[in-house]
């Protein structure tokens, strides 16, 4: 799965309006995230608290269900920046919001798998030719 990160192309956020003492003193970033992926871990061990309150800057975690919700938001001004798969930007962009992609994270097939009963005939994604799955 294919990660990216976008904000609206009119954003204002905190990169934006500046980066000297007086202008960040009470500024938030409101990062929108998905309960998986990479950002949970950021959030999870402080990463971005610890590189930008030395500017100021406080950090608000706000948690989405999927993509379309976070992009929503985004649109909305409820964020400066969101953090969802590939494919919701794109229809988001084709419906006319304003979004930039501003990183990509690219998928990892390796931490993708498919399980099944330990004496199952099936062991490879080939035999699964022909099969239904659900």
């Amino acid at each position: 799965m294919a990660i990216s990160a976008c904000t609206p192309s009119n954003s204002q956020g905190v990169a934006a309006r500046g980066n000297n003492s007086a202008s960040t003193a009470s500024k938030v970033i409101k990062i929108g995230r998905q309960k998986y992926g990479t950002l949970s871990i950021v959030e999870a061990k402080g990463v971005l608290e610890k590189r930008l309150a030395p500017a100021g800057i406080k950090v608000q975690w706000l948690e989405f269900p999927a993509g379309p919700q976070l992009l929503e938001a985004l649109n909305a001004g409820g964020i400066d920046v969101g953090h969802t798969g590939e494919a919701p930007p794109i229809f988001a962009q084709a419906a006319g919001a304003p979004l930039v992609y501003v990183a990509h994270e690219p998928p990892n097939p390796k931490g993708e798998a498919i399980l099944v009963p330990k004496d199952s005939p099936i062991k490879s994604v080939a035999e699964l030719k022909g099969k239904k799955v659900a």
